[in-house]
C-alpha cells in the first residue's frame, strides 16, 4: 500500500500521511519485518489503546517486556547479514 502509485488517494489516512512524508526531500525504504522479527514492538503496540493518539513515555520497560528484551539482548538469531 505504501509503495502504490495511488497511496496519496488511499482511503486510509495513515497511508496518505506517510505518503506525504515520503514526498519530502528524504530517501526512504519501506521493508516488511515479520511480527516474530520484532516482538518487543509488537508487544508495545498491543499494550496501547488503539482509540487514542496520545504519546506515551516509558521511563522503564513494562514488566511483560523484560523476557523479550532479555532474549533480544542475548540471542543474535534476529541479525541478518
Amino acid at each position: 500500500m505504501l509503495n502504490s502509485t495511488h497511496a496519496a488517494k488511499s482511503s486510509f489516512s495513515l497511508i496518505r500521511a506517510i505518503d506525504r512524508m515520503r514526498k519530502r526531500n528524504w530517501v526512504t525504504d519501506i521493508s516488511w519485518i515479520p511480527r516474530d522479527g520484532n516482538r518487543v514492538a509488537d508487544m508495545l503496540a498491543k499494550l496501547t489503546d488503539p482509540s487514542t493518539l496520545d504519546i506515551i513515555e516509558l521511563r522503564s520497560p513494562p514488566e511483560c517486556l523484560l523476557p523479550l528484551l532479555h532474549k533480544d539482548a542475548y540471542d543474535a538469531s534476529f541479525v541478518h547479514n
